[in-house]
C-alpha cells in the first residue's frame, strides 16, 4: 500500500478531490466533497440471470457521464440519489445487463433519495464501488458475500488495508457486487485486493464478471478465469493495461439519458454511470491529460479486449 500513498495524498491536496472509480484517486472536489458525495453504492451477489455465456462482439460497456451538459441542466454535481435511481430505472427498462455506479455511497443523504435508489437497484444488477482507506474511523461492514472464496498458499502482495469506504447497508442488501478501486500505477490494474485479511474483487474484476456473466475462478496466483477465458496476473494481483493514442471515447450525457433521448442501445450491455465534468481535474496518462473516469473506461476496455477477444 505504501507505493500509492504519496499518489493518494497528492491527489487529495487540490481543493476539489474526487476519487475515481477506476482506481485513480484524483482531485476535483475537496476531500470533504469526496467523502460526502462520491462514495459508492453497495453491491449484492449475483442477481444476474447469467445472460452472458456468449461474449458480445461489440463493446459490452456503455458510459453515461454526468458532464458539463448535465450540470448546466441539473445544477452542480452531486445530486439527490433519487436522480441516480432514475438512471438505473432507464437502464433496466432498456434491457441493460447491469449498471456500475462509480460514486462512493457510503454516507447517507436524504432518506427518500437513498430509498429511491435502493428500490431501483432491485430491478437490475448494480455493481458498487468501494476503496481502502485506513484513516476511515467509521467504515460500514462489508457483507461476507462480497468476499472471494480464495486463499493462496502464501500471502499475496496485493493492495490491502483494514478500513475503507464501504457502501451503506441499505445499498449492500440490494447490490449485485462490490468492487474496490485502488491502484499502484496506470499500466497495471488490480483484479484482487485484500480487505481486513480477506481477498476481495477490484472494480475492474466486478465489471468483467458483469459483462461476461461468469464468476471468477482462480488458477493459483498467476491468473483468474471467467468461463473459458483467463486473465494473467502479476505478483500484486494486477493485470497489464494499455491505452489508445488519443482520448476519443464514446459516451452519453446523463441529462439526455434520464430524459430518455435517443442514444446507443443498452441491450445486454453494462452501463457505467460516472462523473466527467470539466470541474474534474485531469491526470497525466499516455494519452496526455485525461479525466480519471475516462481513464478507468480505457483501462477496463483494454483488459476486456486482451482477455476476452470477440468470438
Amino acid at each position: 500500500m505504501n507505493g500509492i500513498l504519496p499518489f493518494i495524498k497528492a491527489a487529495l491536496k487540490p481543493k476539489v478531490a474526487i476519487i475515481l472509480a477506476a482506481a485513480f484517486i484524483v482531485a476535483a472536489a475537496s476531500a470533504v466533497f469526496v467523502r460526502r458525495h462520491l462514495r459508492s453504492v453497495p453491491p449484492r451477489e449475483s442477481r444476474t440471470s447469467n445472460p452472458a455465456a456468449a461474449i458480445p462482439s461489440v463493446d459490452p460497456f456503455v458510459v453515461v457521464f454526468i458532464d458539463d451538459k448535465t450540470e448546466a441542466r441539473l445544477g452542480p454535481f452531486p445530486y439527490d440519489r433519487a436522480v441516480y435511481g432514475k438512471a438505473v430505472d432507464v437502464a433496466a427498462d432498456e434491457g441493460a445487463r447491469a449498471v456500475v455506479v462509480k460514486f462512493f455511497l457510503d454516507k447517507p443523504k436524504t432518506a427518500i433519495g437513498d430509498e429511491a435508489l435502493a428500490r431501483a437497484m432491485t430491478r437490475i444488477p448494480v455493481v458498487l464501488q468501494a476503496r481502502i482507506d485506513d484513516s476511515e474511523s467509521d467504515a460500514n461492514e462489508l457483507p461476507d458475500r462480497f468476499v472471494l472464496n480464495f486463499q493462496p498458499g502464501e500471502k499475496w502482495d496485493v493492495y490491502s488495508g483494514q478500513s475503507g469506504w464501504i457502501p451503506l447497508p441499505l445499498f449492500s442488501r440490494v447490490g449485485a457486487d462490490v468492487g474496490f478501486i485502488d491502484i499502484r500505477a496506470l499500466d497495471s490494474v488490480p483484479l484482487v485486493e485484500r480487505y481486513r485479511g480477506k481477498y476481495v474483487k477490484s472494480l475492474f474484476l466486478s465489471c468483467l464478471e458483469a459483462a461476461t456473466g461468469e464468476k471468477t475462478r482462480f488458477a493459483g496466483k498467476q491468473s483468474v478465469q471467467l468461463g473459458s477465458r483467463r486473465v494473467q496476473l502479476n505478483d500484486h494481483g494486477e493485470s497489464a493495461a494499455s491505452y489508445p493514442d488519443r482520448d476519443d471515447m464514446p459516451s452519453i450525457s446523463f441529462a439526455d439519458f434520464v430524459d430518455r433521448k435517443p442514444h446507443a442501445s443498452m441491450k445486454d450491455r453494462v452501463v457505467i454511470i460516472a462523473y466527467d465534468s470539466s470541474r474534474f481535474e485531469a491526470i497525466d496518462t499516455p494519452m496526455g491529460k485525461v479525466r480519471p473516469h475516462r481513464v478507468f473506461y480505457y483501462a477496463l476496455g483494454s483488459l476486456y479486449r486482451s482477455s476476452f477477444p470477440a468470438r
